[in-house]
């Protein structure tokens, strides 16, 4: 088990994991994007607008992602190893939208690739909870687009993306649950 110099031991092998997985995530969403925005990533000569993935952040996202993971353990008395994927996630969504690791000229309805990525991971990660029950209808749609413009125009710390998360979760399932 490789470890890095900085105060602590941290897992390096599960930072490679989790830099392996953010990047299957970007792929997907970058797969996703070119296939549902085909017009709105074409240049005015017709061929793709370039999009660059800057390894170098998305390490960094990583990196600091398991440092927060190591202050949950630290300061709330939580294994590392057992910080919720939900608080994961969150934390993902907020080094990415200051980190902006995609770099691109393409905007879709006025938001950049970051953004649209954030909300990718913030929806991706309640549909992994609700599996096959999650339903995106109107209110889910409306929702998606208040989630998106917070993260374009908002001060939004990492706690607040998690509880955002949290709250997304609780609201669906009791939404779910009335309905």
């Amino acid at each position: 088990m490789g470890k890095r110099e900085c105060g602590f031991s941290l897992d390096t092998k599960k930072g490679e994991e989790d830099h392996s997985q953010l990047l299957d995530y970007v792929n997907e969403f970058l797969t996703l994007i070119s296939e549902k925005y085909e017009k709105d990533i074409k240049g005015s000569d017709g061929s793709k607008k370039k999009v660059i993935v800057d390894n170098y952040a998305i390490i960094n996202i990583v990196d600091r992602t398991h440092l927060r993971k190591y202050y949950y353990s630290v300061f709330h008395d939580i294994r590392i190893d057992k910080v919720a994927e939900n608080k994961t996630i969150g934390i993902f969504i907020y080094w990415i939208l200051k980190f902006r690791p995609l770099k691109s000229e393409i905007r879709i309805k006025g938001y950049d690739l970051n953004e649209m990525f954030a909300q990718y991971l913030f929806g991706k990660t309640l549909k992994l909870y609700e599996g096959e029950d999650f339903v995106y209808d109107d209110y889910m749609k409306e929702y998606f687009e208040e989630i998106i413009y917070s993260f374009k125009y908002r001060d939004l710390s990492k706690e607040s993306i998690i509880l955002m998360l949290e709250y997304s979760f609780h609201k669906y399932r009791k939404r779910k649950v009335s309905s």
